[in-house]
């Protein structure tokens, strides 16, 4: 029987992998991805906006970069991906921390002749992925989000993409479905993404806010947790 040990030393990254994407009704053909992490909306995004520097470079660059790159698949409509994104994830989050993802397109321009500035990049889209809320991080597992097809996001768009459940503000990628597929997963020593525990540690912050009966309803649910999961998170406890 494997030994469950609680955690001890600090650790706090995600694991960002893409998987696939349906594109079929674009023209763009050789797509890639570009990942950019925020700590707010208040400003527009297009395809030069930076982010936080909390990417893992890659070797030969930078311990930390504002911005990760996946291969472009060639000639390809509904390209797969095998690439993994590491972000060092912030030591304070809140609701409005977000990961973004950037849907482009290579194209070649025949008439310019050096070759590193015959090919340009065509904003097709983006995706916007919150990984904070509830008091608790994302969970890990598969995901599929939708696209919205634009080449710039105007401020506030969190809300404003929230909100556009009839897909008629904005014009998105297969009338709303969930093209894009990718799988997340976080090893965090500071953040627990289980429910029962980010309640219990939301009661135990906030107490003032809570009457007993909230904790009390907390504490019967503390059962259903895995002893290991629970184990794992005592120093937080």
């Amino acid at each position: 029987t494997p030994v469950t040990i609680p955690f001890w030393t600090y650790q706090n990254n995600m694991y960002v992998y893409p998987e696939a994407v349906n594109l079929s009704g674009q023209k763009a053909k050789n797509i890639g991805l570009r990942f950019i992490f925020r700590d707010s909306d208040d400003e527009a995004i297009d395809m030069a906006t930076m982010g936080l520097q909390v990417f893992y470079g890659k070797s030969g660059c930078a311990s930390r970069a504002r911005e990760a790159r996946s291969q472009v698949t060639y000639h390809n409509k509904e390209p797969v991906f095998s690439d993994e994104i590491k972000i060092g994830l912030p030591a304070r989050l809140h609701t409005r921390h977000h990961l973004v993802i950037a849907f482009h397109a290579l194209a070649l321009d025949p008439e310019k002749k050096k070759k590193e500035e015959a090919w340009t990049e065509q904003v097709i889209g983006f995706a916007v992925l919150p990984i904070y809320g509830n008091q608790r991080l994302i969970e890990n597992g598969s995901l599929q989000l939708p696209v919205v097809l634009t080449q710039k996001l105007e401020p506030r768009y969190l809300q404003k993409l929230a909100n556009d459940t009839q897909h008629k503000e904005f014009q998105w990628a297969e009338s709303g479905k969930p093209v894009f597929r990718l799988h997340l997963e976080a090893l965090s020593t500071v953040y627990m993404q289980d429910p029962v525990l980010a309640s219990l540690g939301k009661v135990y912050h906030f107490k003032e806010f809570f009457m007993d009966e909230e904790l009390k309803d907390t504490l019967d649910k503390f059962g259903s947790v895995s002893p290991s999961l629970a184990m794992q998170h005592l120093p937080l406890l």
